[in-house]
């Protein structure tokens, strides 16, 4: 005689005689996390060093409630180009009591003079650079235009530095 077994959803089965041993072995996946920065390039120089993301959970349609135990820490070195970083939350259960998870995450702190947004699995900083108000005079050293040869206008070009 033998013994076999119809497989089990998330279990290894492990056949030794007439003893049938099953393992439980969840499905893990990964949970990838976009920092989108928009801040016209860091131009003000405001972006922080890192940003924390917090892992929440729910089950079924519940509150999401946060993974203990589950920041991630995103910093330059995660870039995929000037304005993105991605990282990812590794080895999480897919399933709770049978019922799939759905997570979603929220950023720690957020940094001074940015607002956060998140869509799905991404988290947009927004940072609208500084602004500052010239003015100036225009003075015509010409005895009040004697010889007629003012413009009407004059252009003036504002550069950086």
């Amino acid at each position: 005689y033998t013994v076999t077994e119809e497989a089990v959803a998330e279990y290894e089965s492990t056949i030794t005689d007439f003893t049938i041993t099953n393992k439980y072995a969840p499905k893990a996946i990964d949970y990838k996390v976009t920092k989108v920065w928009k801040d016209a390039n860091n131009q003000d120089g405001k972006r922080p060093e890192s940003v924390t993301v917090q892992l929440f959970k729910s089950v079924d349609g519940s509150k999401p409630v946060a993974v203990e135990g589950k920041k991630l820490t995103l910093t330059a070195k995660d870039k995929t180009d000037a304005n993105t970083w991605v990282a990812s939350f590794t080895k999480l259960p897919q399933y709770e009591a049978g019922k799939e998870i759905a997570y979603s995450i929220k950023e720690v702190d957020v940094p001074a003079g940015y607002e956060a947004s998140v869509t799905g699995q991404v988290v947009t900083n927004t940072h609208n650079p500084d602004t500052v108000i010239l003015s100036g005079t225009k003075v015509w050293d010409d005895n009040n235009n004697q010889d007629g040869k003012r413009t009407r206008s004059v252009k003036v070009q504002i550069l950086n530095g």
